[in-house]
């Protein structure tokens, strides 16, 4: 990722430098992973205070996605918003994010889901953030578990930039437990709770925690109806986006 982090520094100093103002950083999904630890980890507040006025945060998945669980575990093409079943099967959804280490990185973290709460149940065996190793090992992924430990312990409010979360919410829009009632192989029951069909609600509210604790986040907007990828052609949430850039 140095690469990628060196140009994106070079592109924010060379906009800031030429428009004469300050940058905003707007991220989408895991964008804001990615960003936030790049403010977190590779640039200091001198810099930051120099080039940039905030971060936009949208959808953002600070805590992981139960989603992942089942596509890592099971696969479930019926749960892609693009319409993955009608090209894909469920072992090619499986096979393929077990190949992408992003895909571990957005694994529930007990940022939002406690030790104590049951993410999935196989055999009589519960599952929660306390035991994903164990999780990990069953799908034969468990090489990818120091990978997620330690992408998911660098997760923090900014410290330097000022942090503005614009996410939405959907009534029963993504999964929040399921049971394994017929094993590995197969997909499972699924408790539904709240979300914007990608990722749940306690994910993306992390930022108004943060916020209540005093935190650099200085506004926090949720959307009802629109899901994860929809919100970027919904009007309110330009709205939002000019109200917090004072367009």
């Amino acid at each position: 990722m140095d690469p990628y982090f060196a140009n994106l520094t070079n592109l924010i100093e060379k906009s800031v430098n030429a428009s004469g103002q300050k940058a905003f950083l707007v991220c989408h999904s895991m964008g804001n992973l990615i960003v936030n630890y790049f403010l977190n980890r590779k640039v200091g507040k001198e810099w930051q205070q120099k080039y940039l006025n905030g971060t936009i945060n949208v959808s953002a998945p600070w805590a992981g996605s139960l989603m992942l669980v089942e596509q890592i575990f099971s696969g479930n093409a019926d749960r892609l918003q693009f319409g993955g079943s009608l090209v894909l099967s469920d072992p090619t959804v499986r096979k393929f994010l077990r190949t992408m280490p992003s895909s571990f990185a957005m694994l529930p973290s007990a940022l939002a889901f406690p030790p104590n709460q049951t993410l999935l149940s196989l055999a009589g065996v519960n599952y929660s953030t306390k035991n994903m190793d164990a999780f990990l090992a069953l799908t034969g992924s468990a090489h990818m578990a120091p990978l997620y430990h330690e992408l998911t312990a660098t997760v923090d409010a900014q410290k330097y930039t000022p942090m503005y979360c614009v996410h939405s919410n959907i009534a029963d829009g993504v999964p929040i437990f399921y049971n394994y009632t017929n094993g590995i192989g197969n997909r499972p029951k699924a408790k539904m709770g709240d979300g914007d069909k990608l990722v749940n609600i306690e994910s993306l509210r992390v930022c108004q925690k943060w916020m209540d604790e005093g935190k650099l986040v200085k506004k926090v907007v949720e959307i009802d109806g629109p899901t994860h990828m929809a919100i970027l052609q919904e009007g309110t949430f330009y709205k939002a986006v000019e109200s917090i850039m004072g367009l």
